[in-house]
């Protein structure tokens, strides 16, 4: 940096002495977006260097005392004379609010581009110190030793200094660290004949006429922010951003040398390897997909960025999507685009249907998953589009499917109320069955009463000397014997009694090698049918009057006998 032009040849007092240490900046007059500040600046201010209310730009004019204002102005603001040396004693405002004494070792330089800079180093006075300003104004000081090598050692950059050939003549601790070498290894040597080895950016190596400061002593022009690689003799590698910055002789101003400066920045490089890795991710993640993902500028509603998949959905042949705007895509138009987008910039995420019309002219219905995000500095609404044309077109097949079937049910129910049937369903693997309430009705009970239900609740209340009966007309169901299964039944009652059922029933569903799966059936309470079946057997086979049995009734027990003996080859005698 400029600031060591200075202190290759100051002398003076050693603001070190009572433990202050040295910090360097760099100020731009026209381009003050460029001002740097060293690490000891924010630690001497008392500032994080990530506080937003520390405004670079502003220089030390927001921090000056109001005494000292008038007379930093009147020699920072004259006319800039190349190399010109100031040294000034003022007060800054440190952030607890208290009030800081500080030297300040300057040089002004001016650029090529016109830009003025002012390169320095403040150092903090203690209670006894004091300088002499430029306007020769007495003040008492502290006599030290030398404040150049105490300032060289104190900073946090590695300075090296060349002479006109090219040999280094002077570097600080801090150099040795960065650079991994030892004092006897870079003691009246040039850089090229160090251990070390140099690399670009984009890793291809570095001749040793592409070194900064030989560029510098090549063309007598300053190098300034070069990132480079360096390949420690430990086998290390670190980056590092250099400054080169030609000295020239005070008295006779001719070219005298050049001063190097470089700072680690591993840490920004480590940083700036995971944004790319988090950038490369996110490109990946947007474009790698079957999602159709757009991003969009908030501002305006254009397209900046769109996936393979968005773009082969929407179908523009000239130029495809981005570039674009919402309102193009959106059949509402700006409307529409703008009350979205509002409602994103406020709550940070939205979803919403909205139509868009295609390439082709189609109109399809999208759902829109919209949220903010920021990229480089700048605000994005990223959008995940889902196309539901046809799942809604599905969900209306399928809600008009559901209220026929809601329709059938409806029918069937009215008709087995009307037959007062009970019903069941029963899986033939499982056990496991359904009744409806009317048929827990037939015997007396409810569902509730009942439950749990199984196919053993029709084992439990069907009569025994039915239950042969009825598994001989399932077994011939089962081989297909019978396309249905039909059985009358009797099952208790809860009074007692015998209730006699129709049981009827059919298999709905098979396996695939044929053994039954499901069937479903009816109960039909046969009880009046069977009574009346039983009083005209009475009436055919009595006397009304004497209650005793009819002819018809001997002559078909007479037939039984008969039937009988003959199977046993037996007589009768009548």
């Amino acid at each position: 940096m400029n600031l060591s032009v200075n202190l290759t040849k100051q002398t003076g007092t050693d603001a070190c002495a009572a433990g202050a240490a040295p910090v360097l900046y760099e100020f731009f007059r026209k381009t003050p977006s460029r001002n740097y500040f060293g690490a000891g600046v924010f630690e001497l201010l008392g500032y994080d260097p990530a506080d937003s209310d520390f405004d670079r730009t502003q220089g030390w004019a927001s921090l000056l005392h109001p005494d000292d204002v008038a007379l930093f102005a009147q020699h920072r603001n004259q006319q800039a004379t190349n190399d010109a040396n100031q040294r000034l004693t003022f007060r800054l405002r440190h952030k607890d609010g208290n009030w800081i004494t500080v030297e300040d070792c300057a040089t002004i330089h001016e650029l090529a581009s016109g830009d003025v800079v002012t390169s320095g180093c403040l150092t903090r006075l203690g209670p006894t110190q004091t300088l002499c300003s430029s306007d020769g104004t007495s003040h008492t000081l502290q006599k030290g030793g030398n404040l150049h090598k105490r300032l060289l050692n104190s900073l946090a950059e590695g300075v090296v200094v060349h002479d006109a050939a090219g040999t280094v003549v002077e570097f600080n601790n801090t150099a040795l660290e960065i650079l991994g070498l030892t004092g006897d290894e870079l003691c009246r040597k040039t850089v090229p004949e160090t251990p070390c080895t140099f690399v670009r950016e984009d890793g291809v190596p570095l001749t040793r006429d592409e070194l900064p400061g030989k560029r510098v002593l090549a063309t007598g022009d300053r190098e300034y922010g070069v990132v480079l690689g360096v390949n420690r003799p430990n086998g290390e590698f670190a980056w590092i951003r250099v400054n080169a910055e030609p000295l020239h002789n005070e008295q006779t101003g001719t070219f005298d040398g050049v001063i190097v400066s470089f700072a680690d920045i591993n840490d920004v490089k480590q940083a700036e390897v995971a944004f790319r890795e988090r950038e490369l991710l996110y490109r990946q993640m947007f474009s790698n997909t079957t999602a159709i993902n757009i991003l969009v500028d908030p501002a305006d509603g254009q397209i900046v960025d769109a996936s393979r998949a968005a773009e082969e959905l929407y179908g523009f042949a000239d130029g495809g999507l981005v570039g674009r705007t919402i309102p193009d895509l959106d059949v509402d138009g700006a409307p529409s685009m703008h009350r979205h987008v509002s409602a994103v910039l406020e709550h940070g995420a939205l979803s919403f249907v909205v139509q868009h019309r295609l390439g082709n002219g189609e109109i399809r219905k999208m759902q829109v998953h919209a949220g903010l995000i920021e990229l480089h500095e700048r605000k994005y609404i990223h959008t995940t589009n889902v196309d539901i044309t046809e799942r809604e077109h599905y969900e209306r097949m399928l809600k008009d499917a559901n209220r026929k079937l809601a329709e059938e049910r409806q029918r069937l129910d009215e008709i087995i109320w009307g037959t007062s049937a009970g019903t069941w369903e029963w899986n033939v693997q499982t056990g496991e069955t359904r009744f409806n309430e009317r048929w827990a009705e037939i015997i007396g009970y409810t569902l509730d009463e009942l439950g749990p239900v199984s196919i053993d609740t029709w084992l439990a209340y069907c009569h025994p000397e039915d239950l042969e009966k009825s598994d001989a007309a399932l077994q011939s169901t089962f081989r297909g014997e019978t396309d249905h299964y039909q059985c009358e039944c009797r099952m208790r009652h809860k009074d007692g009694s015998w209730v006699w059922v129709l049981d009827r029933g059919k298999v709905v569903e098979w396996d695939a090698d044929g053994n039954p799966l499901r069937m479903s059936g009816t109960h039909a309470d046969i009880t009046p049918t069977k009574a009346v079946e039983a009083e005209i057997r009475r009436l055919a086979q009595t006397d009304q009057l004497t209650g005793l049995s009819n002819r018809y009734q001997f002559n078909s027990m007479l037939s039984q006998i008969i039937q009988i003996n003959r199977r046993f080859e037996k007589s009768i005698v009548l």
